[in-house]
């Protein structure tokens, strides 16, 4: 309760059961309109029309599957050409995947703190993708170009999957690189029928790779990654619509049966 809420009927307010105030953050307000039912929380005014249609909405989503999620994948080093880098790039580099209308999005991102600068992306894989469709953005001071320098990921590993996508940092790769704090988002073409399980699949059984190159450390060395399997279980989006639902649901009920006495 605010420090300077009203006192109503003679109940201090500021002590009351009546409401429980747990506000989660700082926009939640009390509405000291002379009905002690007629409060907001969060900014939504329990057992509104606002909070109906925000029920409506996410109850629609979790019968949908719906709500948008992304699988977060880290990276190995490959190549391991200077003690420490390989540590560095696998604490700190990682790609986001969804797909969605015929389209699979991956963010690029450097997390940081250790300098090391994104490079070059490749791509191995045959059977998902429809590159007559790419794009590459990345945020701002990040710019990629299609093609790599070299034409194929460095380092000792199984490159059975087919180049499909390779890109690479501008004229200036250091400068254009994703470096800490930044990120790369390319857009892909999927082939008919794929859908975004069958993308996760492939990353997680290591039929498709992404790979890597980084350059920038301290020690001006180089190294190469590639993608690992995701064993973060990540939960549906019935799942996380329906938890989403319960919170809602915390916060109309109540109101509803104080409406009711």
């Amino acid at each position: 309760m605010p420090p300077d809420a009203p006192k109503k009927g003679g109940i201090d307010m500021k002590s009351a059961d009546v409401i429980k105030w747990k506000p989660i953050r700082e926009k939640s307000t009390y509405v000291p309109d002379g009905n002690l039912r007629n409060w907001t929380y969060n900014g939504l005014k329990k057992g509104s029309t606002t909070m109906k249609k925000v029920l409506a909405v996410t109850l629609a989503a979790a019968l949908t599957g719906t709500f948008a999620y992304a699988d977060t994948f880290g990276f190995e080093c490959v190549t391991n050409n200077l003690p420490g880098n390989g540590d560095i790039g696998e604490a700190q580099l990682f790609v986001d995947v969804t797909a969605s209308g015929g389209i699979a999005t991956f963010v690029f991102t450097n997390t940081g703190p250790e300098t090391c600068v994104i490079t070059d992306v490749y791509f191995y894989d045959g059977v998902l993708f429809d590159t007559s469709y790419l794009s590459l953005e990345g945020s701002a001071g990040v710019e990629f170009e299609e093609g790599a320098k070299p034409s194929f990921l460095p380092g000792d590993w199984n490159r059975d999957p087919t180049l499909t996508v390779f890109a690479s940092a501008g004229s200036s790769p250091m400068a254009d690189g994703v470096d800490p704090g930044e990120s790369l988002t390319i857009q892909i073409g999927l082939l008919a029928g794929i859908t975004e399980a069958d993308i996760l699949a492939a990353l997680n059984n290591r039929t498709f790779l992404i790979g890597v190159k980084v350059q920038g450390f301290d020690n001006e060395g180089s190294e190469a990654f590639i993608t690992l399997p995701n064993t973060t279980p990540v939960p549906e989006p019935c799942t996380l619509a329906l938890m989403g639902l319960g919170g809602l649901l915390a916060l109309g009920v109540p109101a509803l049966r104080r409406r009711q006495r």
